[in-house]
């Protein structure tokens, strides 16, 4: 962003594919949170096609997920050439997801199909990297796992819970190799 007094800095701006905002402007603090919505990835997700024309907005990680399964073809192509998706990621804290997603370029694929499945793979392990080591409630799509405790019921742990936590955490959490090494 360029931020001037003199306007015929806006020119200079497009050039160097900037936004520009004149200081002097009467909705400069409103001009300013605009640019970080758009431009910056701040707020929800607001999925557009080819000719940048809204399809679907997400408010949240979770809806975000959900909603990049079912994007038209041409709304991964738009924002992928883009990075929108590293960089709505970034703004909220989703660095692992971010870093890995800025590197597959679209070019990079043969379909968007394998653009999308790569992404979604990334989305899938790091959701499961953050639940291990973790008591997690019961969820059907975890059953096949054997890498998490799984809470059926409600209430406290008792002491072998809280026992068997402690170790999984410690197991999944714990870089081994460097341990040996020394």
């Amino acid at each position: 962003m360029l931020q001037s007094h003199d306007v015929s800095n806006a020119q200079r701006a497009r050039e160097i594919r900037a936004e520009f905002i004149n200081k002097n402007s009467e909705s400069l603090s409103m001009d300013i949170l605009h640019f970080m919505y758009r431009r910056l990835g701040f707020g929800n997700f607001v999925f557009k096609d080819s000719s940048g024309t809204p399809v679907m907005e997400a408010e949240n990680l979770h809806e975000f997920m959900e909603k990049f399964k079912i994007i038209p073809d041409s709304v991964l192509e738009y924002h992928s050439k883009r990075n929108s998706f590293s960089t709505w990621l970034m703004a909220r804290g989703e660095i692992n997801m971010a870093k890995q997603l800025i590197t597959m370029k679209f070019d990079d694929f043969a379909t968007t199909s394998e653009l999308k499945k790569a992404c979604l793979d990334v989305f899938e392990k790091e959701k499961l990297k953050k639940l291990r080591g973790r008591i997690i409630n019961f969820n059907p799509s975890l059953v096949t796992s054997n890498r998490f405790i799984i809470r059926l019921g409600k209430g406290s742990l008792g002491g072998k819970g809280r026992g068997m936590a402690f170790i999984s955490n410690f197991i999944e959490n714990i870089d081994f190799r460097r341990i040996v090494r020394k």
